[in-house]
Parts: C-alpha cells; sequence; structure tokens
C-alpha cells in the first residue's frame, strides 16, 4: 500500500449494440458521438491526442488523497448524466409502398429507425499512479508527458503539451 496520494486517468469507450441470437455485436453504423456524456471538465481535463469518435481519456489533475483503510474516497464524481442526440430519431428508412411521379408514396410503408433494437454501451476503465516524482511516474505508468507544479503533489498543467487550464 502506497502513502502517496495519486493521479487519476479514466478512460471512456461509447459505443452500440445489437442483440442477435442472443449475442451482442457492436454495430458500427450508428455514430458514438450521439452517445453524449456529461462530463465536469472544469474538473477532468480530457486529452484530444488520446480521444478518438469511440473512446475519452480524462485526467483528474490534482493529486487525491489515499482513502484511509476501509473507507472509501467518493471525492470524484465522473459522469452526471447521459443524453442520446435527438438525431438518431430523425433518421427513418421508409420500406415498402411506391413512389409516384408527383413524390408522393402509396401503399404499405414501414418506418424503421437507424437505432432499431440497438443499445448504447458505455464502458470505463480507471487506474492511478502516485504523484511523487509525478512528471516521470505519469511517463512510465500512462506513457505520456506530464508537466506538473511541483516534483511531489502538483497539479497537472499540461498534458502531452496540450494545457490543462488548472
Amino acid at each position: 500500500s502506497t502513502k502517496y496520494s495519486e493521479y487519476v486517468r479514466v478512460k471512456v469507450r461509447k459505443y452500440w449494440v445489437n442483440e442477435k441470437a442472443g449475442v451482442l455485436e457492436k454495430n458500427t453504423s450508428l455514430d458514438p458521438a450521439l452517445i453524449k456524456l456529461d462530463i465536469d471538465e472544469s474538473v477532468w481535463f480530457k486529452n484530444p491526442n488520446e480521444s478518438t469518435e469511440e473512446e475519452d481519456v480524462y485526467y483528474y489533475c490534482n493529486p487525491l488523497s489515499k482513502a484511509v483503510e476501509g473507507e472509501s474516497n467518493n471525492a470524484l464524481p465522473f459522469i452526471t448524466g447521459v443524453t442520446i442526440d435527438n438525431q438518431i430519431t430523425t433518421e427513418v428508412v421508409l420500406e415498402g409502398g411506391t413512389k409516384n411521379e408527383n413524390g408522393s408514396i402509396t401503399g404499405n410503408v414501414t418506418n424503421k429507425y437507424i437505432y432499431d433494437n440497438a443499445s448504447f454501451y458505455i464502458e470505463i476503465e480507471a487506474d492511478a499512479v502516485q504523484s511523487h516524482n509525478a512528471e516521470a511516474a505519469i511517463y512510465g505508468a500512462w506513457g505520456v508527458h506530464a508537466t506538473s507544479t511541483a516534483e511531489d503533489d502538483g497539479t497537472l498543467t499540461s498534458i502531452d503539451g496540450n494545457a490543462t487550464g488548472r
């Protein structure tokens, strides 16, 4: 057990799946950007160098004190809300019917929404690294160059050359 405070990194993966024959399969036709996460970016820094359409990487830029043994440290609320962009309900495929010369459609028409039978998934992976000898510890554990206000227990002011605003 370490006596040092720790910096926290969180990786968030978001994607769509469909169930086929009892097996979940990733649906790559639906854009993961339609899954919107409410994360307080005044507390968490999103590193653009590590983030993709499907995965975002966040850093808590202040050292988190070690929790007392037997107690949890609930100091880091992360996701405060999830919203699905309403663009997903506007993309409709019409199945059936006949399109007439004037543009009208006659016959039986079925609206099929692109999200039919799809579910969204959010995976969160969190890890931490000691705040002692911060810049070397972060590079060794996470492979990113960080700048800190102090060798031990400082605030992270940049990650991979991106200012954290802290």
